[in-house]
């Protein structure tokens, strides 16, 4: 799951870098490459959370219904964690002088790769991970578990309702 979700946010950033007129040279890749591990945590704390509720989930819940727990109890502390390390980096952007142009690009890319990697971990990685673990239980004879969904209903379902519960609680 996370081998999906670090290429779609790293495609995201490069996508922004060019809306932004940033060429690919060593201050933009090394604003991917200190964003990296943000990135990953994102992902890994999402699915890690989607295995345990789905491991000590009761017989009969879908396991779709198992990921949206799981998005839901780590969504807070997710969202905050990486809002943080976006606020002590994109302070930089704004340094004046001879440097400040020149080092631009890593705040505004590590920010912006930091959160697409909030977005992915809420809307892609669930939906990744409800179809591989899917996959995997019904391998492992659990069956009770999973019901597989329509692609469409897990897509709606978990990428805008996990974004809706992560930009929800914000907004109200």
């Amino acid at each position: 799951v996370v081998l999906i979700a670090i290429p779609v946010t790293l495609a995201l950033t490069l996508f922004l870098f060019y809306l932004y007129g940033y060429t690919l040279n060593r201050i933009t890749l090394f604003a991917l490459i200190f964003s990296i591990g943000i990135l990953v945590d994102d992902a890994i704390v999402v699915v890690e959370n989607i295995v345990r509720h789905a491991r000590l989930a009761r017989a009969g819940r879908t396991l779709d219904a198992v990921a949206v727990g799981a998005v839901d109890e780590v969504g807070n502390p997710t969202i905050l964690a990486t809002l943080t390390v976006v606020a002590a980096i994109l302070p930089m952007a704004f340094v004046g002088g001879l440097m400040g142009p020149y080092m631009r690009p890593i705040p505004v890319g590590a920010s912006a790769a930091m959160l697409f990697s909030l977005v992915v971990a809420f809307a892609v990685t669930p939906w990744a991970a409800v179809r591989l673990l899917g996959l995997a239980f019904m391998a492992l004879g659990v069956a009770a578990l999973v019901t597989p969904p329509a692609w469409g209903n897990v897509w709606l379902g978990m990428g805008f309702g996990g974004l809706q519960m992560a930009f929800g609680v914000y907004i109200a």
